[in-house]
């Protein structure tokens, strides 16, 4: 059970790492916290969220935050706003299991529509696609850069895509990505991913499927409102 997996993970965690979850639970157990926005980028949950060492101290983290944003909507916003101004860190993690729960947490956070509207007017779909971008050209690099295969190759860039589509999905935001001509951007990380050969993985033909289908979709619409 997810329990029995929970509770073997903790036995092999090492000291600092016990101590970090205690604090935690503690923390989350005793603390009255104000209603006005909190936890500025770089503190501590943020470190805990992104920890590359443990697995479980990212899961604690990332559960703590949920039940912390789950009485207020302005408490969600703040973490949200903390979440966004993370994500060029998590993106560029060692490796994609360690922001794992980072995007889960941001995808479960954004999924109301009105928050996704709140992330656009603060500038995330420009944020997005700057960061789509930048991973697209790095999956494309280690082509030449590196002749071993990582299955893991792409799951990033994947997440990335999945939470620009989910922003898309509402029509004003759909239009105002045309209206500000960012689908270049989208053009140049498929024509990325649409090269690959060593580097080719379930993840990079994924990523190549949405970004097609996204395009096509802008395209159709921006064709017909013409």
């Amino acid at each position: 059970t997810s329990a029995s997996a929970a509770t073997a993970r903790r036995a092999v965690l090492s000291p600092a790492e016990k101590v970090a979850l205690r604090c935690g639970r503690k923390w989350r157990a005793r603390v009255v916290l104000p209603a006005s926005p909190l936890l500025p980028e770089g503190n501590w949950l943020s470190e805990l969220l992104l920890c590359e060492a443990s697995q479980s101290v990212r899961e604690e983290a990332a559960s703590l935050i949920t039940s912390l944003a789950a009485p207020s909507e302005a408490r969600a916003l703040a973490f949200l706003d903390m979440l966004v101004g993370l994500l060029p860190r998590a993106t560029a993690a060692a490796s994609s299991a360690s922001s794992a729960e980072f995007f889960a947490l941001l995808c479960a956070l954004m999924a109301p529509p009105a928050r996704r509207a709140y992330l656009a007017a603060k500038g995330m779909l420009g944020q997005l696609c700057a960061l789509i971008g930048a991973e697209a050209e790095r999956v494309a690099a280690q082509e030449e850069q590196s002749a071993m295969v990582d299955v893991a190759q792409g799951m990033v860039l994947s997440t990335l895509i999945g939470r620009l589509h989910a922003m898309l999905e509402l029509t004003p935001l759909s239009d105002r990505f045309r209206r500000e001509e960012r689908m270049h951007s989208l053009l140049h990380a498929l024509l990325c991913v649409r090269g690959l050969v060593l580097q080719k993985t379930t993840h990079t033909d994924e990523c190549s499927s949405r970004l097609m289908a996204m395009l096509t979709s802008l395209y159709e619409t921006d064709a017909t409102e013409r």
